[in-house]
């Protein structure tokens, strides 16, 4: 017993150490276990992370982003459906189809103002049956034909906006004299109008509006009155201008070369404006365009040498007369072969809608993919909802005006009810108006086209602008130098600050409000805004 008192506490001291030994190891190996456990969760977290790290997506939202951005596109829909509305209301009063006097019967009117949007509603066979997609039916004869004499009667009234004659001057004389050297033709006329609307380009609306079919069908009418609404407002910013001139000398423009209109059919649109798409695509916004008049600074003589006077004055440099336009970027041949290869598929249509709009990187379009963009429904998912906003209608006008009211003139297109968006203008450069739609060239069109204001005039005969159209100095040697011996007088230009511009744009014809286009659902829309909608969630 004294033994077993005398080892005891070493005995309980063994015991103790083992016992504590047995539970470290113990704790050790749970330990290790836990660990093994947590380094093989945060090695697999680790892995996702780089996976979603090595994924292409710019964004990986979670329910919080989903939500924060579902605000913000909510925020920013709306914003475009009120805009896009407030757009379509103030354009839709100026779109009047001319009802009155001398002009449409309101029968006649009615027949056709309801066809809105157009690539909605008409084909090439006729307006389609609501109830049968399948079923098209052209609008009655008789009202087709009444709009076809309409227009024949109606073009003529056009020049009256701007005070200028319709058709040939009839008090146009040439008067030829000769002496020295050479022969001189002296081209007068006693015209008492403030513009002069270039005839040729006249001629070539006239036959634009003619038709080669007897009756012109539903969507050609429909297309045509866009163009004279187009017409119409290139001619009332025109007569904006000169609303304080009261004769010719002091208007502001002066003469109206050519005026094209978008692609109808057989009639090209505006060509020859690679140099706008490209500014707008690269960011720019206009594109100045001295070629050849530097803004009237060198541009008497060096202007119009490199403005297209050497073409004129070899028979090819006028606005698009039968050499000027017949090969280059105003012709018929060249610009349907593009436009035809810049289509959807790349294949003619007969559809007078096929490539007359651009799409919004200034391309022609393709009207099956107009189509498509407009007849976007809630159950489908629309990939270009900008086509299906406004129709974007190319035009180009030249004229001649005063160069220090270009900028008054370029406001006012912007300013204007049926607004053209400018992406382009060229001062005193070579035409690029389409075939018919200017001035006739040859060795007599260098006044028109060529040589620029206050360049050659009376064939190499005299420098009636000098230096940029100065009236004093170099600039008006009427005789000695002028006259090179031939004995003619030379007369200096009075109005030095008028040059030729050429201006191209783009019109935005909006289209009914369109939710399902914005991907708004109809009815939350109504709920929100209090607005009733028609079919295919249109705002009424």
């Amino acid at each position: 017993m004294e033994d077993i008192k005398k080892h005891l506490f070493w005995s309980i001291s063994g015991v103790v150490v083992l016992t504590i030994s047995i539970m470290w190891f113990l704790a050790i190996g749970s330990l290790n276990d836990e660990r093994a456990q947590n380094e093989s969760r945060i090695s697999s977290v680790f892995d996702k992370l780089e996976q979603i790290k090595g994924k292409n997506e710019k964004n990986h939202p979670n329910a919080s982003f989903d939500d924060g951005m579902n605000v913000i596109l909510t925020s920013v829909k709306t914003d475009i459906r009120k805009t896009w509305q407030d757009k379509y209301n103030v354009q839709k009063q100026s779109l009047n189809w001319p009802v009155g006097p001398a002009q449409l019967d309101r029968i006649t009117a009615n027949y056709f103002e309801p066809l809105a949007p157009i690539e909605l509603k008409v084909e090439m066979n006729g307006v389609i049956n609501p109830l049968n997609n399948s079923v098209k039916t052209e609008i009655s004869q008789i009202a087709r034909i009444k709009y076809k004499d309409f227009t024949a009667k109606y073009l003529p009234t056009l020049a009256d906006i701007v005070a200028a004659r319709w058709g040939p001057d009839p008090n146009v004389r040439d008067k030829e004299t000769t002496g020295g050297e050479g022969d001189a033709t002296e081209t007068t006329t006693d015209n008492d109008h403030l513009v002069v609307w270039n005839d040729s380009n006249q001629n070539a609306l006239i036959s634009r509006f003619a038709w080669a079919n007897d009756v012109p069908t539903t969507l050609e009418i429909l297309y045509a009155q866009e163009d004279l609404w187009v017409l119409n407002q290139w001619l009332k910013i025109i007569a904006d201008m000169n609303k304080t001139a009261d004769a010719a000398y002091n208007a502001k423009v002066t003469d109206i070369i050519g005026i094209d209109l978008a692609k109808n059919g057989a009639f090209i649109g505006p060509t020859g404006v690679d140099l706008a798409k490209e500014a707008i695509l690269s960011g720019g916004k206009i594109a100045g365009g001295t070629d050849g008049g530097m803004g009237g600074g060198m541009g008497g003589m060096m202007g119009g040498m490199d403005g297209g006077g050497m073409e004129g004055m070899m028979g090819g440099g006028g606005e698009g007369g039968e050499d000027s336009g017949g090969e280059g970027e105003g012709s018929s041949s060249e610009s349907s072969d593009s436009e035809s290869s810049d289509s959807g598929d790349g294949e003619p249509s007969n559809d007078p809608g096929d490539l007359r709009y651009v799409d919004d990187a200034y391309r022609p379009l393709a009207i099956s993919d107009l189509r498509a963009a407009l007849k976007i429904t809630a159950d489908s998912q629309n990939v270009r909802p900008k086509l299906a906003i406004a129709k974007r209608y190319p035009t180009r006008i030249r004229l001649t005006i005063d160069l220090r009211y270009l900028h008054q003139f370029l406001a006012a297109c912007g300013n204007a009810e049926l607004s053209i968006e400018v992406l382009q203008v060229r001062i005193n450069a070579p035409s690029g108006m389409n075939k018919g739609g200017g001035s006739a060239g040859g060795m007599g069109g260098m006044g028109e086209g060529g040589m620029g204001e206050g360049g050659m005039t009376g064939g190499m005969g005299g420098m009636t602008g000098g230096m940029g159209g100065m009236t004093g100095g170099m600039g008006g040697m009427t005789g000695g130098m002028g006259g090179m011996g031939s004995g003619t007088v030379i007369q200096v230009p009075t109005m030095q600050y008028h040059v030729e511009v050429e201006i191209y744009g783009i019109v935005h014809i909006y289209n009914p409000v369109n939710l399902a286009a914005l991907g708004i659902d109809p009815q939350e829309d109504n709920a929100n805004n209090n607005n009733t909608t028609g079919p295919g969630g249109e705002a009424e």
